[in-house]
C-alpha cells in the first residue's frame, strides 16, 4: 500500500481513478479545488479496498467523489470536509460504499456523511457523527430519476442544521434494514423526506423540534 498525502489538484488530489484497484493505502490531508479531495472516480471502473481516507478537503466529495461509478469497500472515511456537499463521499450518478465506516465528516450544505445525487448504493456501513450545515447530516439522497439505496447500515449521532439529522430523502431513495438512532436536526431528527421507501428499519430516539424521529412533509414516504 501507499501513503498519499498533501496533494493538490482540481480533481482527485490523493488519487484519480478510472480503472484498477488501490488497496491498503492511506490518503491523508489532500485538497481538491473541485471534486474528490481524497479520491476521484471517473466512470464506472475502479475500486479501493481497506483504505484510510482521512482529513481531505474538496468542494464536493471531501473524502471521495464517485462520478458515474466506482466502489469503496472496507474503508475508513474520517474527518473529511466538503465546502459544498458530500463531506465523506459524494455519489454523482453511481458509486458503491460497502462495509465502510464514515465518521466525523462535515459539509457546508448537504450530506455531512454522504450525498447521493442520482444514485449511489451503501451497504453494511456505519455513518456516525457527521454534520451538515443544511440537510442530511448522515445522508442526503437527492434525485430526478433514481435516489440512493441504503441497506443494512447504522446511521447514528449525526447532525443537520435543517432537514434530516440522520437522513434526508429529497424526492426519494430506499432505506432497507437500517437503524437510525440518536440523530439531531431541525425538521426530522432521524429522517426527513417527501418521497422514497423505508422498509424494515428502526427509527428511534432521535431529536428535533419538529418530527423528532421522522417528518414526511410531502406524504410520499412509504413505510413497509
Amino acid at each position: 500500500g501507499f501513503t498519499l498525502f498533501r496533494g493538490r489538484a482540481d480533481y482527485g488530489a490523493g488519487a484519480y481513478i478510472e480503472a484498477g484497484s488501490l488497496r491498503n493505502s492511506r490518503l491523508l490531508s489532500n485538497i481538491a479545488d473541485y471534486y474528490g479531495g481524497g479520491i476521484y472516480f471517473h466512470g464506472a471502473g475502479g475500486n479501493v479496498q481497506q483504505c484510510v481516507i482521512h482529513s481531505n478537503v474538496a468542494w464536493y466529495g471531501g473524502g471521495i467523489e464517485f462520478d458515474g461509478g466506482g466502489s469503496a469497500a472496507h474503508c475508513e472515511i474520517t474527518d473529511n470536509t466538503a465546502l459544498d456537499s458530500g463531506g465523506g463521499a459524494d455519489c454523482w450518478g453511481g458509486g458503491f460504499l460497502g462495509h465502510c465506516t464514515i465518521l466525523r465528516n462535515s459539509s457546508a450544505y448537504y450530506g455531512g456523511g454522504v450525498e447521493c445525487w442520482e444514485g449511489g448504493v451503501l451497504n453494511n456501513c456505519i455513518i456516525m457523527n457527521n454534520e451538515a450545515t443544511y440537510d442530511g447530516g448522515g445522508i442526503e439522497s437527492s434525485y430526478w430519476v433514481v435516489g440512493a439505496t441504503v441497506s443494512n447500515s447504522l446511521i447514528v449521532a449525526n447532525t443537520a442544521g435543517r432537514y434530516g439529522g440522520g437522513v434526508d430523502l429529497w424526492g426519494g431513495g430506499d432505506l432497507v434494514n437500517c437503524t437510525i438512532v440518536g440523530n439531531t436536526g431541525l425538521l426530522g431528527g432521524g429522517l426527513h423526506g417527501d418521497g422514497g421507501l423505508v422498509q424494515n428499519s428502526i427509527v428511534y430516539y432521535n431529536n428535533a423540534p419538529n418530527g423528532p424521529n421522522f417528518l414526511d412533509e410531502g406524504g410520499g414516504v412509504v413505510f413497509a
